[in-house]
């Protein structure tokens, strides 16, 4: 009673949950006849070269045709959950206003000639910094 020793005619006693499954799978194989088992060999090897755009349509159409008719009336909710959504999507959008700004500065600059930061790099030694300006 209580022995510590395990039962010597289990494989593995201490699998994990995904080697147990693999396990029975291999079980199962076992038991179908080879002659049952066939692969297409026009299928294997294989590589669908349609451009990704395509390959993302078509597994949208999937999911569309899949989906009942309350999954496609279901509008997304906001959800707040403690969150200051209404602060956060102001932040936002004040972000976008300055990044506008900003664009606008950036062609102005552009358009003007003025290099900006980049201004006389090459003729400027490290030292100019210190020298006594007339």
């Amino acid at each position: 009673s209580g022995e510590a020793n395990f039962d010597s005619f289990e494989a593995n006693p201490f699998q994990t949950k995904k080697q147990r499954r693999e396990g029975e799978v291999h079980q199962l194989l076992d038991k179908l006849q080879p002659e049952m088992i066939s692969l297409n060999p026009h299928f294997i090897g294989n590589v669908d070269r349609a451009p990704q755009e395509v390959i993302a349509e078509e597994r949208k159409m999937l999911r569309e045709e899949h989906m009942t008719d309350r999954q496609r009336e279901k509008k997304a909710k906001r959800h707040a959950r403690g969150r200051d959504k209404s602060g956060k999507r102001y932040k936002k959008k004040q972000a976008n206003i300055v990044e506008e700004k900003k664009g606008v500065h950036r062609q102005h600059r552009d358009d003007s000639g003025e290099s900006g930061k980049g201004e006389d790099q090459g003729n400027k030694s490290v030292l100019d910094r210190f020298k006594f300006r007339s």
